[in-house]
């Protein structure tokens, strides 16, 4: 069971969704951190988390963010399923968690993937042009 609001995260998924909005420029340009430092409070657009506090979802399409994914995003070890397609997101991309099962991150920047993306994973989507 998934849901947006009502649901406190955890303490490690409040710290990594942080850094992430910084290092996304999220904090900019969707407001992530402004109204509430929780992202499963329901004032994160895009976050989706469970019951338990975990992020499942992110989902950040033409949002305007630029910067890189940083390597901290591996500790959201509940991550299902990013999209941040059509944005200006650059650099490598990171490993991301080994509960992943769908990512799309097309029209953006990224130079490559990075080596121990798929260690550990059955990722069975992907869309990287």
């Amino acid at each position: 069971m998934f849901v947006a609001r009502s649901t406190k995260a955890n303490a490690g998924d409040m710290a990594t969704m942080r850094v992430l909005a910084q290092f996304l420029g999220a904090d900019r340009a969707l407001g992530w951190g402004r109204a509430s430092p929780d992202p499963c409070d329901g004032s994160w657009l895009g976050i989706t988390c469970d019951a338990s506090g975990y992020v499942v979802y992110i989902i950040a399409n033409n949002s305007g963010l630029t910067g890189h994914l940083p390597r901290e995003t591996r500790n959201l070890s509940m991550l299902a399923a990013i999209y941040l397609n059509n944005n200006s997101l650059s650099g490598d991309v990171p490993p991301l968690g080994p509960n992943l099962m769908e990512i799309s991150l097309s029209y953006n920047r990224f130079m490559s993937i990075s080596p121990e993306f798929f260690k550990g994973m059955s990722l069975p989507s992907m869309d990287y042009p």
